[in-house]
């Protein structure tokens, strides 16, 4: 998880030093637990959850945050996917998020295309207008940035921002498990093996599928 730590005391009243840092422990990804909990208004951002991708978060002024993500497991130089949470929100609160390590040069976002965002209290996804979000390349870092506006309106709600619309591992289970169970004669899986992280990989055989052509 990726928490707001204290204020430095080398700048106890810049926004600059407002610093949410990703930390290893071993195996776990732990927190920078802030020694007193934040007001309304103090952004906590997070990304322990599945399919989550969040690396930093940095508040650069009142209203604007530039966010970091981890690149592929992989290969180190592609870094696409985000998925984050942002907590302790104010009703009327407005922020400029900027993430600032996308490897892609082309990208949908070029094309009008905008994050996806949900809520406690709005579950379903839904798109960010277009106009609110803006892909570039930055001259400083050379990398290309996307930078998006979005209002709070909920004091309580926890908000959910993503690249596009997330479809988990678990999603997938859940709808392989129901096509086997309402068609298992066309639907037959087995266990090849396990990954490092105990999921399991499953060839699929699909048997032919005749629709009736009578009305």
């Amino acid at each position: 998880m990726i928490r707001r730590p204290p204020r430095s005391p080398l700048s106890s009243s810049s926004a600059a030093s407002d610093v949410y840092k990703r930390q290893s422990h071993g195996s776990a990804t732990l927190a920078a637990e802030p020694e007193h909990p934040g007001l309304p208004g103090d952004l906590c951002f997070d990304a322990d959850f599945e399919c989550g991708n969040l690396d930093s978060a940095t508040r650069i002024s009142e209203h604007e945050f530039d966010i970091r993500i981890r690149p592929d497991t992989n290969n180190k130089r592609h870094s696409l996917w985000f998925y984050f949470r942002v907590r302790n929100t104010s009703p009327g609160q407005l922020a400029i998020f900027n993430i600032t390590n996308f490897s892609k040069t082309r990208s949908l976002y070029r094309e009008g295309m905008a994050p996806v965002v949900r809520s406690t209290s709005r579950p379903q996804w839904s798109r960010l207008p277009s106009r609110h979000s803006y892909y570039y390349k930055c001259p400083k870092s050379k990398r290309y940035c996307l930078s998006f506006l979005f209002g709070f309106d909920q004091e309580q709600d926890e908000y959910w921002f993503a690249y596009c619309y997330p479809y988990s591992y678990t999603q997938l289970q859940e709808t392989l498990a129901n096509l086997e169970r309402k068609h298992p004669e066309f639907l037959e899986r087995h266990l090849l093996c396990r990954c490092l992280i105990s999921k399991s990989t499953s060839p699929m055989q699909f048997t032919a599928w005749e629709v009736s052509s009578t009305a």
